[in-house]
Formats: C-alpha cells, structure tokens, sequence
C-alpha cells in the first residue's frame, strides 16, 4: 500500500458558508466531532446526514477528508465524484476536483493542498449540563460546567498515535442467527498489558446501522487503552427488522446476541487474554443491548455505559454494576421517558449510577460525553 510521504498535506477542512436552517443538526455534530479531532463520531454523523439528505455534498465532503484520513482512497474518490457529479458549481465540488487530482497524484512527495482561503470557522462549545449523580440513590446536584477537564480527561491522553490503527484485530465467530451467522468483531490488545494476567475489557455495542470498528476504535480510544491497560472489543451487528419485531435482534441479548458476546470473551481468553472488570458501552440500539445484558446478568459488569437507549429498560434488584446513563437535551420524549425510568428504578434499589444531560444535543454524541463516559469508566476501574 502506498504511504503519503509526511511532506504531504491532506487537504484541510473546509466549513462551508451556508445558512445554519439549511445545515442538518447532524451535518452541524459533524463538524463539532470534526473539530474536535474526534474523527469516528464525526464520520458517522456525517453518514447520518447523507442518510437524511443524500444530496448534502458538504456532509459528503467532510466524509471524503475522513476517508482520506483512513487512507480508504477509493471511497473518499466515490464522494468526491458524486459530488462533482451532483453539484457541479458548488465549493464542494471545487475542493472535490482538488481532492481527486491529489488522489491521482499522491506520488508526488511534494504535492501540498490547502483549502483555508475560503474557509470559515466553527467553535464548538464544552458545555456538559445539567448533572445528576446518583449514587445509591439520586442527589439531585445541577449544573453547568464549561470546559470541565476530569482527570484524565480522554482528549488529553497522550500517546504513540502512529499505526495504532494497524494493531486493530479482526476476527469472526458462528452465531444461531441468520442475519449475523459470521459475526465480525474487532479487538485492540494494548502492548502496554501484554504481559499482564488479568486487565479491564471494555466491549462497544454500536446503534442501528452502525460499525463497531469505525464508531469506536479511533486514536483517542487506542491511546486510552494504551495509557490505562484496557482491551478493546467492538464487534460489528446486522439489524433485521423482522428479528425486531420477534425480540430476536441483536438488542435483545437473551436471544443470542449476549451469549455471542461472551464467546468473543471466552474466544480472547483461550488467547490468554484475562479479564479482570468487564465493561459495556452500547449507543441507541447498542443500549438497548448494554441496558438488558445487565439487568439480565447483575453483577458481570463492572461497569456498563448507556447512551441514548430508545426502550425502557430498568434495573429490578440491586447489582453491583456501575452505571452511566447519558441523554441529549434535544432527544426525543421517548428517550427521556427512558432515561428518567432508568433514574427513578435505580435509585429507589440504591443502585451506584451517573446520569448526565447533555445541552443542544440531540440522537448522538459529543465530545464532553464521549470523555465523561471514558473518564467514568477509569474511575471506576480505579475504585476500590
């Protein structure tokens, strides 16, 4: 494969001037994540902005630079061709045009793109909102926290970011269902742990239509587990609708998706891969999944993180597990229902959980979550 010698500049990224009605809420978490250099939540609001709009070429734009960042060439040049076919006149299509003779050209060490002349830039808030924590039952404590940093913060972790990518694990495993009868899974085994017996796994259940691989492991998440001595799994699940209405999907691990998991474990542990704490962290769907394998399974995790789940799943007696509940400000009612049930059941059985409110945010994630969900589960590894 070829590599861009380092001289080489990738084209940067270009904020488009257009009337905020007309940008897409996920187009604009996009570019928030993007900003952020949180390059994994960024491409997947930005597939959700195609999904809403398939002809948003500034969404499309934004996914070719990641895809470029990826090295995935071929797809960046299927979004910079659409483009330029759909949208001829348009700056997008200009910077595509760009995009693609680089693409062409990429053996020329000294090729050198820049796109900021007619660039305009976006801030982005680190506001987390509207806080309540609830350990053992819920004290009510709201505020409004502008760049909270937790110690660690995720986006702080320093580290060896190079080719961490290319340490990334894939395999597969037999599941009962159709659907998902060869299920892929990825898994990261930081080198820092190697020679340890036992250590901390934290396993990504991804929202409908999502990828393990993509949504989760990205830079921030492989230096933290660098850094901290945590496995990484995320394996990657076809949704059917059909399966859905049966409870036979992967959101409900009772069917096969939970014991699928577990043999993914068991799989890494005939590796000599010892688990010490368990970890889930599951979004919309994924939490759906997360929620129930740990009301089903009290006391197999040491934690379990809960991000935007759409079902109202509650807890039915005390367990030992941790939990981490966070909602956008801008969710729709249904999530709320089930975020505040989720609350109310926990702290009437005196259940260890963080719940926290996200302003201006909708059916996604941010920045601020994405670090307190990470710093929440260090800090309970880390609990006595």
């Amino acid at each position: 494969m070829f590599i861009f010698n380092k001289k080489f500049i990738l084209i940067l990224a270009v904020i488009f001037q257009i009337n905020s009605c007309l940008a897409s809420a996920e187009y604009d978490s996009g570019m928030k994540a993007y900003n952020s250099g949180h390059y994994s939540l960024a491409k997947g609001m930005f597939q959700k902005a195609i999904q809403v709009n398939g002809k948003d070429v500034n969404a499309r734009y934004m996914l070719s630079q990641i895809y470029v960042k990826e090295k995935n060439y071929s797809a960046a040049k299927t979004q910079y061709e659409y483009i330029m076919k759909i949208a001829p006149t348009s700056q997008a299509a200009q910077y595509s045009k760009i995009g693609l003779d680089l693409i062409e050209n990429r053996g020329n060490n000294n090729t050198v793109a820049s796109a900021n002349n007619s660039t305009t830039v976006q801030t982005s808030t680190n506001t987390t909102g509207s806080i309540t924590n609830t350990t053992g039952g819920v004290t009510n404590t709201t505020s409004s926290i502008t760049n909270t940093k937790s110690v660690p913060s995720v986006s702080n972790v320093q580290g060896p970011a190079d080719n961490l990518l290319d340490k990334i694990n894939t395999d597969t495993i037999k599941t009962p269902n159709p659907q998902n009868s060869l299920l892929t899974y990825h898994y990261y085994i930081p080198s820092s742990v190697k020679n340890k017996t036992n250590y901390p796994v934290i396993v990504y259940v991804h929202g409908m239509g999502g990828n393990g691989k993509q949504d989760f492991l990205h830079d921030d998440v492989l230096q933290f587990a660098d850094k901290n001595g945590f496995v990484l799994v995320a394996p990657t699940f076809k949704f059917s609708e059909n399966d859905f209405q049966k409870e036979q999907s992967y959101q409900y691990p009772k069917a096969w998706a939970g014991q699928s998991v577990k043999d993914i474990l068991a799989r890494l542990k005939s590796k000599k891969v010892n688990f010490k704490n368990i970890y889930f962290v599951g979004f919309s769907a994924g939490a759906q999944f997360v929620s129930r394998f740990a009301v089903q399974n009290p006391d197999y995790l040491k934690g379990c993180v809960i991000l935007g789940c759409g079902a109202k799943i509650v807890p039915e007696k005390k367990q030992s597990t941790r939990f981490f509940f966070g909602i956008g400000e801008n969710e729709e009612q249904f999530r709320k229902d089930s975020y505040n049930a989720f609350v109310q059941a926990s702290s009437s059985l005196g259940i260890d959980l963080t719940a926290k409110t996200y302003p201006k945010l909708g059916h996604g994630t941010n920045q601020d979550e994405f670090n307190d969900f990470m710093n929440f589960i260090l800090e309970t590894e880390n609990k006595k």
